[in-house]
């Protein structure tokens, strides 16, 4: 995560969490309440379509700014402890996709995000499952815990709302940032390489056997805590220990195969 941190460094960087902030922000105050799923807990969004092309094009920056455009778009009446939570899951709706992406490129590592051949289209794929999987994932948790809503029913309902947004208008627009002139849509790596920053490089293959290795251990550990309470991912009982431990194992995955096999400059 070395090149988030390095992000606060450079202006250009700063400027693109700026903008993502206030784009994702009024999208999320303009379509508030429009279609309520479950009261007080989600609604339709449009504004989910922005997390993979922000995420893809602007990076740590597009992270940056999903989480804190979400943030301030609670503050039009849904401000809750379940804010952190929406934090949290529309920070890594944007950090992912990227992450995923890069540690998939293998020698288009440094290229802009192109789409025309059968790879790419794999890496997408990839990109927007997990990182729709993972924000759906923390939501259901945490409303499972605080609203006593089953967390199994709840993620589906927010996968399927999210997945939705993200292939119906995500693509999309992802489709139109990419044909744009690079002077309008600045690439994320671009900028930083621009600003003196020298910490991008590809991830090893012996780093990607490894966290493929941890990430089947994760879900192998999910699947077992799951046999052994019966909650969680059988969607039976109250809520207990194996959420918590599915929501932790499901983040242990993701890292393992974006934060560590993609970590820039270290």
């Amino acid at each position: 995560m070395n090149e988030l941190i390095a992000m606060f460094r450079h202006p250009k960087m700063i400027k693109n969490a700026a903008f993502c902030a206030a784009v994702f922000a009024l999208m999320a105050v303009l379509f508030k309440n429009s279609i309520v799923l479950i009261p007080e807990v989600t609604e339709v969004r449009p504004v989910n379509m922005l997390a993979l092309a922000f995420g893809l094009m602007f990076g740590p920056a597009g992270a940056v700014g999903c989480a804190v455009g979400n943030l301030i778009g609670d503050f039009s009446g849904s401000l809750t402890i379940l804010t952190v939570y929406g934090f949290i899951g529309n920070f890594f709706s944007a950090y992912l996709p990227y992450k995923i992406w890069d540690a998939l490129g293998g020698d288009e590592f440094l290229q802009r995000p192109s789409f025309r051949s059968p790879r790419a289209g794999r890496r997408l794929a990839a990109a927007i499952l997990m990182s729709v999987a993972s924000c759906s994932a923390v939501l259901a948790l945490s409303f499972d815990y605080y609203n006593a809503l089953p967390a199994l029913n709840t993620f589906n309902m927010i996968f399927l709302n999210n997945i939705a947004a993200t292939v119906v208008l995500g693509l999309p627009l992802l489709a139109l940032v990419t044909l744009l002139p690079p002077e309008y849509v600045p690439y994320w790596k671009e900028t930083m390489a621009d600003e003196g920053y020298a910490g991008l490089r590809p991830p090893s293959a012996r780093r990607m056997r490894i966290a493929a290795a941890m990430t089947v251990l994760a879900l192998v550990f999910v699947l077992i805590m799951d046999r052994v309470y019966n909650v969680g991912l059988s969607g039976s009982g109250e809520f207990g220990l194996c959420p918590v431990i599915i929501g932790l194992s499901l983040y242990t995955a993701c890292f393992a195969l974006c934060g560590f096999t993609a970590g820039y400059g270290d």
